[in-house]
């Protein structure tokens, strides 16, 4: 009569194969991952090579296409936000508690005229060109005003929490750039609540 607590041999083989199985599974497994380590190790050498000859300037400066998507979040903390766009344009109104990426009031842009001597005053949006892609179901639409003169070129240099955009157009006899900053003073509720522009 066997006993229920006995180890046969059928059993016993079975285990064995089985922990032979594993051992040489972990083995290739252990061979695996350190080609892969290796193979790691050469490309984080291989990019940092790369990254080193073409080192990133800061502040970075952004122009031209790289100011489509930029979106530089102001407003003081628990006080809403809004975006400034690359161009200079206010997007992503945020405010009354309402998350609204992408929003922004129909004709809300800043303006400038200059009049030098007797010549005749200059008017533009305060903003770089619109550039394309041109989103949305009406693509340009109206409520961006898209007919309306803007200025040639913009810069945008960002740090945060300061973000400052440089205008660039030959037909406007001064020369505009635009500074703005969210407040964040630690242990200043009050001072960090607040927005500032100038």
């Amino acid at each position: 009569m066997k006993r229920k607590d006995s180890f046969g041999r059928r059993e016993f083989l079975k285990s064995t194969a089985g922990i032979v199985g594993t051992a040489a599974q972990m083995g290739a497994w252990s061979s695996a991952a350190e080609a892969q380590l290796q193979s790691s190790d050469t490309i984080a050498t291989a990019v940092k090579s790369s990254t080193s000859s073409q080192a990133i300037d800061f502040p970075r400066t952004f122009t031209g296409e790289h100011l489509k998507t930029i979106a530089f979040p102001l407003g003081g903390v628990a006080a809403g936000s809004l975006s400034l766009g690359g161009r200079g344009q206010l997007r992503d109104w945020e405010i009354f508690n309402r998350p609204n990426k992408g929003f922004a009031p129909s004709y809300c842009f800043p303006s400038i005229r200059v009049q030098y001597g007797k010549q005749k005053p200059i008017a533009r949006v305060l903003e770089g060109r619109i550039l394309p892609p041109y989103d949305g179901q009406d693509g340009l639409g109206s409520n961006n005003a898209p007919g309306l003169a803007r200025l040639a070129e913009a810069e945008f240099i960002g740090a945060y929490p300061l973000a400052r955009i440089r205008f660039h157009d030959r037909q406007l006899p001064v020369q505009v750039e635009l500074e703005a900053f969210s407040p964040f003073i630690p242990h200043d509720p009050d001072g960090s609540g607040q927005g500032r522009a100038g």
